[in-house]
């Protein structure tokens, strides 16, 4: 028997040994004291619970509060980041764009001013919302492009390739004759 006798009464009702106790008990007896010892933590032991198991038997009690602040302000923490991450990115891939557009207005210019009237591969570039107006364009190719929004007025689109181009909301006003290439259904006239 344990230190208390059996049928003697504490606050949570009478004390009842279990087998093992009581096995556990005669094994101390009989090898001593310093073999009652470890006996006791290798039983000990040996009907621990695992970490992750204690760790949530801990949670699902109620944990003192600066746990769960932790936990919050941890969550909002990673919230927040994520939210400057992804607008971080999105904003950095708009001035990506915007630079590549700049830089493609500065390429066709250069090549406009520097050979005039000459057959221009522009296709597939990205020229949308820049100022096009009043460069000679003339058998420029534009197949493809995002022009959408593009300032075209008064340019020299004579003989220019506009295929497949996004010309949504670009403003052609006073532009030169663009139906000969990019309206015809057939091939391309020169």
């Amino acid at each position: 028997m344990t230190n208390r006798q059996a049928g003697e009464h504490d606050v949570g009702g009478p004390v009842t040994s279990s087998p093992e106790a009581e096995d556990h008990d005669a094994a101390a007896a009989i090898c001593g004291e310093e073999s009652h010892t470890v006996v006791n933590q290798s039983v000990s032991r040996s009907k621990q619970p695992g970490r992750f198991k204690r760790l949530w038997r801990w949670i699902n009690r109620e944990p003192p509060w600066w746990v769960s602040q932790i936990l919050v302000a941890v969550l909002v923490g990673l919230l927040v980041g994520g939210l400057i991450l992804f607008s971080g990115n999105h904003f950095s891939d708009r001035q990506a764009r915007h630079a590549l557009q700049i830089e493609n207005l500065r390429f066709v210019r250069d090549r406009v001013t520097a050979t005039p009237n000459m057959p221009f591969p522009f296709a597939h570039f990205d020229l949308e919302g820049q100022d096009l107006s009043l460069l000679p364009l003339a058998r420029a190719e534009f197949s493809s492009a995002n022009l959408s929004g593009a300032q075209l007025s008064r340019s020299d689109l004579t003989h220019a390739d506009l295929r497949n181009a996004n010309l949504r909301g670009a403003n052609l006003s006073g532009a030169g004759d663009i139906r000969s290439r990019w309206l015809s259904a057939g091939s391309p006239r020169d």
